[in-house]
């Protein structure tokens, strides 16, 4: 079984272009910044586009969101006070039903696997966000089983963090994180999210190409 190495533990890495762990980003991957990955946060703070992020390092292009139906984008989320900080301030309230889809751009590769790390905040009465990766048609990309943090308190009363860590067999184009809220009856509100992604080598890809190459040497051998 192959192993992984999760980054869960509150690992806080200076990258260039990115820096430390920031507000609502408690745990970020110790991989960001490395060539090829990318990272986008979204707080949705008042007074600011709620569909792009407020940071981004992503050599690929411009992350986008593009709420769907059943969501509206509320500036204080219901029941918080705005006097804790910026935590609450800016939400995506998500209906039972709805629908988030958040565009992430990248270098297809197909000799790849693609990780995608995703740490998120929200507020609910006890339903978790749901995430699916898709690609460019809509179409669902299987992922292993993903790592899931724990879920914990957040920064202020009814706030809740969690994170996922999900493997795609390969290194698409783009990949639209869709997120959806599973509790059938109460709202769900989205505070905050932090994507990361990266291309790694697949299991024996390297073993592959080796004997590959010591085929090609016998060959002209003989």
């Amino acid at each position: 079984m192959r192993m992984r190495t999760m980054s869960v533990v509150g690992a806080v890495v200076a990258l260039s272009g990115v820096g430390p762990a920031l507000a609502g980003d408690d745990f970020p991957p110790p991989w960001r910044g490395t060539p090829g990955s990318t990272f986008q946060k979204w707080q949705f703070l008042p007074g600011t586009d709620p569909t792009r992020p407020e940071m981004v390092a992503n050599p690929a292009g411009q992350p986008f969101l593009q709420p769907g139906p059943g969501t509206v984008y509320l500036e204080i989320a219901p029941g918080t006070n705005p006097s804790t900080g910026p935590d609450g301030l800016g939400v995506w309230c998500i209906d039972p039903g709805g629908v988030l889809l958040f565009t992430i751009p990248n270098f297809m590769d197909l000799t790849m696997e693609k990780q995608i790390y995703i740490q998120y905040k929200y507020f609910s009465p006890g339903a978790e966000p749901q995430f699916m990766i898709l690609d460019a048609a809509g179409g669902m990309i299987p992922t292993t089983q993903p790592f899931v943090c724990t879920p914990s308190p957040g920064h202020i009363p009814g706030q809740s963090y969690s994170c996922k860590d999900y493997l795609l067999p390969f290194c698409p184009g783009l990949e639209v994180i869709k997120v959806t809220n599973p509790d059938p009856v109460n709202p769900l509100y989205l505070d905050q999210i932090v994507i990361d992604t990266r291309c790694i080598p697949a299991p024996g890809v390297g073993s592959a190409m080796l004997l590959a190459a010591a085929g090609l040497v016998v060959r002209k051998r003989t």
